[in-house]
């Protein structure tokens, strides 16, 4: 849908729309293909980054009470979002890898 609306809508907010539908699809067909290949770990992945960024398109609705001077605000928050939606999910899912420290064995 965001596809077919992106026409009628300012050009930051159809680039960002058009943005969000193609990394939506991007993650949701990389979590049906490594599922269907039985790759769970992946799957799982590839699924919470796929719920991440169908939430941005709830969180990306907050913010409009507030008072945006103008699109560039708006949207520069809605990439921060998104950034976020990708970022963060892998963070807490390899914190563990992240913080263990590696011990050597030495001969």
């Amino acid at each position: 849908m965001a596809f077919l609306m992106g026409p009628t809508q300012p050009p930051g907010f159809r680039n960002f729309g058009d943005t969000l539908a193609a990394l939506w699809v991007v993650c949701t067909l990389a979590a049906i293909l490594t599922a269907r290949n039985r790759q769970f770990a992946q799957h799982r992945i590839w699924a919470i980054r796929s719920y991440g960024v169908t939430f941005i398109f709830f969180f990306d609705r907050l913010p409009l009470g507030f008072d945006f001077q103008d699109t560039t605000n708006f949207v520069s928050y809605v990439y921060i979002l998104m950034i976020a939606v990708l970022v963060v999910p892998d963070v807490v899912s390899h914190w563990q890898a992240l913080t263990t420290r590696r011990v050597v064995a030495t001969r």
